[in-house]
């Protein structure tokens, strides 16, 4: 938001919203190494919808935590882009990452020499 050069009065409203939501409030003067994978990974959604993007490109976003924290982490995903009418690719080998979403594309077999350029 520091790049964007949004004002200090609105990034500070931002960031109450979008860790209140998550509740994350707490952590908000935690270093990154003091919190749970799952704590990681609501901070890294809040970063990523900061700056209200129209797209957010998630690789994996649940590869390093527990089954129920990645349930909470889809769940999260996908409703904050439902409110912030954000589309959310998610590239992932969670087949259970297609319940949070309109429309799965599924890519098998994908080889280097057979993509056209």
């Amino acid at each position: 938001m520091l790049l964007a050069k949004t004002p200090l009065e609105k990034r500070e409203k931002r960031i109450e919203e979008l860790t209140e939501f998550l509740e994350i409030s707490r952590y908000i003067e935690q270093k990154p190494e003091f919190l749970s994978g799952g704590e990681q990974q609501r901070v890294a959604i809040a970063i990523a919808l900061a700056n209200n993007p129209p797209i957010i490109l998630a690789d994996e976003p649940t590869g390093n935590i527990d089954v129920e924290t990645a349930e909470t982490v889809y769940t999260n995903l996908s409703h904050m882009c439902q409110i912030y009418n954000t589309t959310l690719v998610i590239a992932s080998h969670d087949p259970k990452a297609s319940e949070y979403t309109e429309r799965e594309v599924i890519l098998t077999e994908l080889e280097s020499n057979k993509i056209r350029r």
